[in-house]
C-alpha cells in the first residue's frame, strides 16, 4: 500500500476500522478530544458528514469562538508552505470573524513550529476601494496587526493573488517595499 512506498510503517493498533464515513467523522473528533490526534484530515467524506460532528454541541470540537477550516498545501514549486481560511465552514465573515479565522490559523501554523507566519488577506485589487467590503477589511486587519490587536504575525492587505505569488509582480506594482508575503 502507500505506507509500503513511502518506506513507511505504522502500528496496527494505529488504525481505527469503523463502519462508514459518519462513524469515521466522529471517531476522529472523539480522538482529537482525548488529546489522541492533533488534526483532522479531511480525505473523501463528505463535508456535510465531517462537520457534523466537529460542531455537535455535545461531543463535538467547540471553544466558544469562531471556528474555521485550514487547507494546508505543499506546492513542489513554491518556496513556502501555503494555507487557505476559511474555505468551508464561514461563508461571509464579518471584520471581528476575519480576524478571529486569522488568528486561528496564526494558532495552528506557531502550534507547527513557525515563529511569525506571514497573512495574506486577498481581494480582487490591492487598493482599498469603499465599494468593496473586502478591501476595506483587508485594511483595517493590516492595521490591526500593526497596532498590536492581532499579534504573532505579520498581515498585508488588501493584496491581490498575483502579488502574494509572484515577486516579480508585486515589484512591477510598486509593492515590494510593503512588508509583503510574498
Amino acid at each position: 500500500g502507500v505506507l509500503q512506498q513511502l518506506d513507511e510503517s505504522i502500528d496496527d493498533n494505529s488504525i481505527i476500522n469503523v463502519d462508514n464515513d459518519v462513524q469515521a467523522a466522529i471517531k476522529a473528533v472523539e480522538l482529537i478530544n482525548e488529546n489522541k490526534a492533533d488534526f483532522i484530515m479531511k480525505g473523501k467524506i463528505q463535508t456535510a458528514d465531517l462537520l457534523k460532528a466537529v460542531v455537535n454541541k455535545e461531543k463535538g470540537l467547540r471553544t466558544g469562538s469562531v471556528m474555521s477550516h485550514i487547507a494546508i498545501f505543499e506546492v513542489p514549486t513554491y518556496h513556502k508552505l501555503l494555507a487557505v481560511t476559511d474555505g468551508g465552514m464561514m461563508m461571509y465573515p464579518n471584520l471581528l470573524e476575519k480576524k478571529q479565522i486569522i488568528e486561528n490559523a496564526v494558532s495552528a501554523f506557531i502550534a507547527m513550529g513557525y515563529v511569525k507566519p506571514k497573512v495574506a488577506v486577498l481581494a480582487a485589487v490591492e487598493n482599498v476601494n469603499p465599494k468593496m467590503t473586502e478591501t476595506i477589511d483587508g485594511d483595517m486587519l493590516k492595521q490591526m496587526n500593526k497596532n498590536g490587536e492581532i499579534e504573532n504575525c505579520i498581515i498585508e492587505g488588501p493584496i491581490s493573488y498575483d502579488l502574494v505569488m509572484n515577486k516579480e509582480s508585486a515589484k512591477i506594482k510598486g509593492f515590494e517595499d510593503r512588508k509583503s508575503v510574498v
